[in-house]
């Protein structure tokens, strides 16, 4: 009998436990229910905000709302009315118990019920972790390409009227110069030119090929407004991105303008004529045994060139070729100073066009204990001035005879020994030159 007895108990301890469970569900129904609630404030809460990014997103900037967020939205719609009906039935169940309320009625019910609100809770605490994610409206919306479209489009007009007065600005001074025998800078008179194709061709193609487009996308299909991917066409989408190219360039040809020191200059400036490529025989020697520990001639011309410049002067030095090389334009500059500022020296700076910073070159600023000079020609009283000269000497051209006269010595000493050009040059090149030089 006492075997029989262990058995029986223990069989009714095994079901007790596999049912734990089970009861659990059906006691913790109420704690389940009020878990429920507190998550599905969270919720609603978490949705306003979500649903208040996306309203100022579509309404305010005309966005899209991503597919993330309007499935979530849609999900969320879905939990609240479940999570609405398990609440209803559970608190129907809670009143329901029997034997003067020592047991309750309908278990099976309740269990279900119970399990019902705990999954929906877990279910809603999953999505409170995505809204966690929607912070700014760039979570929840994205510009269409329509947008970015009439976006690119505005910015390359602002660019293009913005160009245009500086374009207008430069060509009104430069033929105001012209007026008075000056004539345009090459670089001034390219950039003309370039900025004129872009303003009148290219820049005026985009905007009215965007134009056209947005026309399109306005009028929709049939008088309807555009579907989202109407909105998100790929021909918005390369017009926006050649348009924002073109800008681009717009703003480069900006610099450009900004950097110009010299617009004009006179046609009869001996430093058009820019046959001496090397300093004047005997210049460098008759100055260097007497006067000047260093005497180096630099022919700038454009575009500046400061490894050129630093170059000429390092082998007036003597220094290692293999060292300049190896070193940067900063430590070039260091051993440079450190040698000259010790010094005399005479630099002479030919055809220079804009402002050049010695200094970071490495040329000290003229010692006049040290009786050291910088000497430079140029074509502009600007770049005078912004170089700072101490005394500027106006140089007037040769007369047409002796400048014919150098110009045939300098280019026939070159032509003659160069077979490059052949028979015609070498056969009588002081009639061609003669012919050229008087048109």
């Amino acid at each position: 009998m006492a075997d029989i007895a262990n058995n029986v108990f223990g069989a009714c301890l095994t079901c007790w436990d596999r049912t734990a469970n089970y009861r659990r569900y059906i006691k913790s129904l109420g704690d389940n229910l009020t878990a429920l609630e507190s998550k599905m404030a969270d919720l609603r809460c978490a949705y306003d905000n979500v649903n208040r990014l996306v309203s100022t997103a579509e309404k305010g900037e005309r966005w899209i709302r991503t597919p993330i967020t309007d499935g979530w939205l849609q999900r969320v719609e879905t939990h609240r009315k479940e999570a609405e009906e398990i609440l209803v039935k559970g608190k129907e169940m809670m009143g329901m118990t029997c034997l003067c309320g020592l047991c309750f009625s309908n278990c099976r019910s309740r269990y279900r019920q119970s399990k019902l609100a705990e999954a929906k809770r877990d279910d809603i605490e999953t999505e409170l972790d995505l809204s966690r994610t929607f912070r700014v409206k760039e979570d929840v919306a994205y510009e269409p390409a329509d947008l970015m479209l009439e976006r690119s489009l505005e910015a390359l007009s602002r660019k293009r009227d913005e160009l245009h007065n500086v374009f207008e600005t430069v060509k009104q001074r430069v033929e105001k110069k012209e007026g008075l025998h000056l004539v345009r800078t090459p670089e001034v008179g390219g950039w003309l030119e370039r900025v004129q194709l872009l303003l009148e061709k290219e820049v005026r193609k985009i905007l009215e090929q965007g134009a056209q487009e947005m026309e399109k996308g306005f009028q929709g299909v049939g008088g309807d407004s555009l579907s989202q991917s109407q909105r998100n066409s790929t021909s918005y989408y390369q017009l926006s991105k050649h348009a924002e190219e073109k800008r681009a360039t717009l703003e480069e040809e900006l610099r450009n303008a900004r950097s110009f020191a010299v617009f004009t200059y006179k046609p009869d400036d001996p430093l058009l004529v820019e046959i001496p490529l090397e300093p004047p025989v005997g210049l460098e020697s008759s100055f260097e045994e007497n006067d000047y520990d260093i005497v180096a001639w630099v022919v700038v011309s454009q575009p500046t060139d400061p490894r050129k410049i630093q170059g000429a002067i390092w082998e007036k030095l003597h220094l290692l070729r293999s060292e300049f090389d190896r070193k940067s334009e900063l430590d070039r500059a260091s051993k440079i100073l450190n040698i000259m500022k010790r010094k005399s020296f005479l630099l002479f700076l030919d055809d220079v066009w804009e402002e050049i910073d010695l200094l970071n070159l490495g040329i000290p600023s003229p010692d006049h204990q040290h009786k050291s000079k910088i000497i430079f020609t140029t074509r502009s009283g600007e770049v005078c001035d912004l170089m700072r000269a101490e005394r500027t000497k106006k140089i007037d051209c040769l007369p047409p005879d002796k400048a014919l006269k150098l110009f045939r010595e300098k280019v026939l000493k070159r032509t003659l020994g160069c077979r490059v050009y052949g028979f015609a040059v070498t056969y009588n090149p002081e009639a061609i030159i003669e012919e050229n030089w008087r048109r």
